[in-house]
């Protein structure tokens, strides 16, 4: 994705600048650039360096394949990007294997993953953090409902929390609980604490597994917040995170450090580019997690 964004600048400034020479060249009456060439630059990754260059440089506005082929270039483009960003994701490595036994049911449905346990009262939604294949936290939410708190695992669409902010709608309205817990890794934690911010009185808690709010819930005093994350987490924004903890409820908000670990750590996903190297295994961040989420809730 580095080395698109690379590309796309050069040719962008490239394609402007050759705009700018062929509109001397016109009041020069010197040879001209083809328009063929000029099209193409914008095609091969130059649009917006076209566009400018037609406006800044009043070059071509009035050509109809022009105002019409750039601007049309320029969406072509954007949803290049969009899928170059989105489509790759963290796939699921080296994770156990979990079937349906006699203590916790797995029942996969459309959009997400229902994790039932022996618990009957007490239920957690968990959001994926970004970019990565939800199944990877299995271990962490299957080993929660083994304990007590049913879970459902939500699928994202394009692996990305913020496109499916209001999936735990769903799941509300399916099933009834006593207490509704809102989990997330993070950015899939800082999606969940903006959905939790509407349905205040559907929950009684709210799990940031190296994440922090994005909105502000601490009027909720009713509300048990604990936040979690790892010693050696490279890519988690402390300052931002710090900021945050404003936004939680403060006579009920639970921090808890676990030394050695790292930023992808709670789940079973390669390495995460700009993290830390932890020093304990997954399946031991994983394992702390659970009991810190079963001895708060």
């Amino acid at each position: 994705m580095r080395y698109l964004i690379y590309y796309l600048l050069f040719i962008n400034i490239v394609t402007f600048i050759i705009y700018g020479v062929d509109k001397k060249k016109a009041e020069d009456h010197k040879w001209r650039i083809r328009e063929s060439t000029l099209l193409g630059l914008a095609a091969i990754g130059g649009p917006v360096g076209a566009l400018l260059g037609m406006r800044i440089f009043h070059h071509k506005t009035k050509k109809k394949k022009f105002y019409i082929t750039v601007p049309a270039l320029i969406i072509l483009w954007m949803i290049v990007i969009f899928l170059a960003y989105c489509l790759p994701y963290y796939h699921t490595v080296d994770a156990p294997l979990y079937q349906s036994d006699n203590t916790v049911q797995i029942i996969d449905e459309r959009d997400y993953i229902f994790y039932d346990g022996p618990g009957k009262d007490k239920a957690m939604i968990f959001y994926p953090g970004a970019k990565v294949d939800e199944k990877a936290y299995e271990a962490l939410l299957y080993e929660t409902a083994e304990e007590g708190i049913d879970c459902f695992l939500v699928k994202m669409p394009f692996h990305i929390a913020f496109f499916g902010k209001n999936r735990a709608d769903e799941i509300i309205e399916n099933y009834s609980y006593k207490e509704w817990i809102m989990a997330g890794h993070s950015l899939g934690g800082a999606m969940a604490s903006s959905y939790l911010k509407g349905h205040e009185d559907k929950f009684s808690g709210m799990i940031f597994l190296a994440s922090f709010a994005s909105s502000d819930i601490s009027d909720d005093s009713n509300l048990d917040v604990l936040s979690v994350y790892g010693s050696e987490d490279k890519v988690l924004k402390r300052g931002s995170y710090e900021a945050a903890k404003k936004w939680c409820p403060q006579g009920s908000f639970t921090e808890k450090i676990i030394e050695g670990g790292n930023h992808s750590g709670f789940a079973y996903y390669g390495p995460q580019s700009g993290d830390g190297e932890a020093t304990i295994s997954k399946q031991e961040q994983i394992d702390m997690t659970v009991d810190y989420i079963l001895a708060t809730f």
